[in-house]
């Protein structure tokens, strides 16, 4: 299984064409865009923002600046740790998922790729078959609590996995890479509220920088101190 990251430090993907026929609410859902997951994003995101995270956070962005660099790696693989831990949702489903793509791609029947799931796996599923070779999967009861869908055809396969809200948190393209991770609202949050706040932290200490720097520097040659005394 191939999992490609949203950008170097989780940035947004491109989203992925819907081949579900989803209506326009269960849209926004997917998307995170419904009062309710943006409601427990933020408090999601604002609980992720402890005091010693930020701190530690802010003590990055200063030896960065002192290096000249920034967000260097160790400063973005501590952001990643803390979003992983509180913010990220379980994406296990993922796995399962796969299998049943594994299982379409051997044009396994209907009625054995049921009883695998349902025996081997523990997942609830629907298939569905049309006349043009298209096959059509939902799931539910997924690990970590996750629901999904997958589609195949003769050219190639797709798969989106779901929140326990709704929310898509990753998909498949057989075409595109393989996996990819969706950022959701709450990660989301959570990058823009750390960038912000390193941001901060990073110019504050570049700006300490300069003016330490100037009121060191040494006096341009021919010019007298200040503090020496010249006599005629």
């Amino acid at each position: 299984m191939t999992l490609n990251s949203i950008s170097d430090s989780y940035g947004t993907t491109s989203r992925m064409a819907s081949r579900f026929g989803n209506s326009k609410a269960s849209e926004a859902t997917k998307w995170g865009e419904t009062p309710q997951i943006q409601q427990k994003a933020n408090v999601t995101a604002k609980n992720a923002m402890t005091d010693s995270y930020v701190e530690q956070l802010k003590e990055y962005a200063k030896k960065d600046a002192q290096k000249g660099i920034y967000m260097d790696k160790e400063a973005i693989q501590f952001q990643r740790s803390q979003m992983s831990q509180y913010v990220s949702p379980d994406r296990s489903g993922m796995a399962q998922a796969n299998q049943v793509l594994q299982g379409l791609g051997r044009q396994e029947e209907e009625d054995a790729l049921l009883k695998f799931l349902d025996r081997m796996l523990g997942i609830s599923a629907k298939v569905q078959k049309n006349s043009d070779k298209q096959t059509f999967v939902t799931m539910s009861g997924m690990s970590g609590n996750c629901s999904g869908k997958v589609h195949h055809n003769s050219t190639g396969q797709t798969a989106e996995i779901y929140s326990s809200d709704g929310e898509m948190i990753a998909s498949y393209n057989s075409h595109g890479g393989g996996w990819t991770f969706q950022q959701t609202q709450a990660e989301s949050k959570f990058l823009q509220e750390s960038a912000m706040i390193y941001k901060q932290a990073f110019d504050a200490a570049r700006a300490e920088m300069t003016t330490t720097q100037q009121t060191t520097a040494p006096a341009v040659s021919g010019d007298a101190p200040a503090n020496f005394d010249v006599k005629a």
